[in-house]
């Protein structure tokens, strides 16, 4: 950079250890000169560049500039350098990084949008990104020699005849210079001779505008902020010293409630789980057999959560007007979902199960052993019970038959005792349906006009569903309650199922309550016409 300082290695033959080591860096009608140091390992010299940013300042100089550069080792007779150096703008800086978080488990490209021009693009072969903790970042913005160089600087501004050049001239005392420490031949990301306290540095290249690098992992880190900044350098040495601010994640979902929703969508979805932060790069992906779609996400402060509105199910078809029977088949399957912070990486967070249950009566539930024990009882009732097929060891067609008329006989009475008798509070009733998928949220909504009161539903296999009724406040007397059910508390089914329920008076006691019971089960079952 224009500013100066990078540990710069000139190559040749005939060089040896003088203390009249100089080299001479001329732009246009501006020459510097700096002292220089041998070093014997790569027979090579080496220098720190001058600075040039008073000119830049000035606007004297526009970067980026070849500069002519010329050395000497007895401070009198001066060699041509057949290759130039090239100063850029120190004030040169990244304009845009994408993405702007990312895993600490790292592994994803970052691309940072910087303006270089031709010159420089030809030139680069030591770009370098790094990666530093705000809370660690009271250093230099700079990659610096592992002991700082201790530069005394004098300026003599003088003219030369040969040039006529204006000549700042920086001396640099030569036993400053550390000649086994700072090798610049072989200055990479993972070079030792670099200063890496709290930087992590990771090589990069430049292709269509951007300059490009693979995020560090951070796993193995010990860390207290995830608020990063990112900085590039071009010659590998120096940062521009605009850094960029970058957040590393480590995120972990706990759950996804409600996981279901109806088919025509609009379920309010909550996303709960450690390491939640706002990020306008936040996006939900539903992925199904038929392709994948983005939905919006909602950032939650107060709670630290994310929420979403379930799409309908038509929507995951990717705007294709879908049949009945492909709507069929997607709810028989769980749709995947995933969670990007970035736009970048993705994420799982769970599955998401489409449903459109269907209430197709209401029947008496099968009666509990009451000589069990309390906790039997229980598990028997919470315990899933698939249907048995009745026909199963007939081998006859009369006793399949015979069997059939039962199995009708049977429904036509529990058919009966819903439409015309009634139930009462504690009772077990059976919903009786399809599409039932299965659950332990399941919810029974007893509704009667604008009031309704909610009990647990137990899955009993995917056409039934088991319920206790529940006490429900009305005036004394028979009512029509209709039954719907819900799996995530917000969307309800709409069969309309109905049976009759019996409220009684609080005051009556039960003798009161059974005979009054006895007198309207005995109205209900009297034939239509007498009296």
């Amino acid at each position: 950079p224009s500013s100066g300082g990078t540990i710069l290695s000139i190559i040749g033959t005939g060089f040896t250890e003088t203390r009249d080591i100089s080299v001479k860096f001329r732009i246009g009608g501006v020459e510097k000169k700096v002292a220089g140091s041998y070093d014997p390992i790569t027979d090579s010299l080496r220098c720190l560049t001058p600075d040039f940013s008073f000119e830049e300042q000035e606007e004297s100089i526009l970067f980026p500039q070849k500069c002519h550069v010329e050395v000497s080792i007895d401070g009198q007779t001066w060699i041509d350098n057949p290759d130039d150096f090239l100063f850029y703008s120190y004030q040169i800086s990244v304009l845009a990084i994408n993405p702007k978080c990312a895993s600490i488990k790292g592994g994803c490209k970052m691309f940072m949008d910087i303006s270089l021009e031709e010159s420089m693009v030809e030139r680069l072969s030591h770009l370098t990104v790094g990666f530093r903790s705000k809370g660690s970042n009271k250093g230099p913005a700079y990659l610096e020699p592992e002991k700082k160089l201790d530069i005394e600087e004098s300026f003599e501004m003088k003219s030369e005849k040969d040039t006529g050049a204006r000549v700042k001239e920086e001396t640099i005392p030569t036993n400053n210079m550390k000649s086994a420490n700072v090798n610049p031949l072989t200055v990479n990301a993972d070079s030792k001779e670099l200063e890496r306290t709290n930087w992590i540095l990771v090589d990069a290249a430049y292709e269509n505008g951007s300059i490009t690098c693979m995020v560090p992992s951070l796993e193995n880190k010990d860390l207290e902020e995830l608020e990063f900044e990112v900085d590039v350098s071009i010659n590998g040495q120096q940062f521009t010293g605009q850094p960029s601010t970058f957040r590393f994640y480590d995120i972990y979902v706990r759950s996804i409630s409600p996981n279901n929703g109806c088919s025509k969508g609009g379920a309010l979805v909550t996303i709960f789980g450690d390491g939640f932060f706002e990020t306008p790069g936040k996006k939900l992906k539903f992925i199904t057999k038929y392709g994948e779609r983005l939905v919006d996400l909602q950032w939650g402060k107060k709670e630290k959560i994310y929420s979403f509105y379930a799409p309908p199910i038509t929507w995951l078809f990717g705007g294709e007007e879908p049949t009945p029977e492909l709507i069929n088949v997607l709810k028989e399957d769980l749709v995947k979902v995933e969670m990007t912070l970035s736009g970048i990486e993705w994420f799982d967070v769970g599955h998401f199960k489409y449903y459109d249950p269907e209430i197709e009566k209401i029947s008496p539930a099968p009666p509990l052993d009451m000589t069990l024990p309390e906790e039997k009882r229980r598990e028997i009732w919470e315990s899933e019970a698939p249907e048995a097929d009745p026909f199963v060891g007939l081998k006859t067609e009369a006793e399949i038959e015979k069997k059939r008329q039962e199995v009708a006989k049977k429904q036509k009475d529990e058919d009966d005792e819903m439409e015309l008798l009634f139930k009462k509070a504690g009772a077990l009733i059976s919903l009786r349906g399809h599409h039932f998928p299965k659950s332990k949220n399941i919810l029974v909504r007893f509704i009667q006009g604008n009031s309704a009161v909610l009990a647990q539903g137990i899955w009993k296999n995917s056409t039934r569903i088991s319920t206790i009724i529940p006490e429900i406040e009305l005036p004394p007397g028979i009512h029509e309650l209709t039954v719907e059910i819900s799996y995530n508390s917000q969307e309800y089914s709409t069969s309309g199922k109905k049976f009759k329920y019996m409220a009684f008076d609080k005051n009556l006691t039960p003798e009161q309550r059974n005979k009054l019971e006895e007198e309207e089960i005995k109205k209900l079952r009297k034939p239509p016409g007498r009296k």
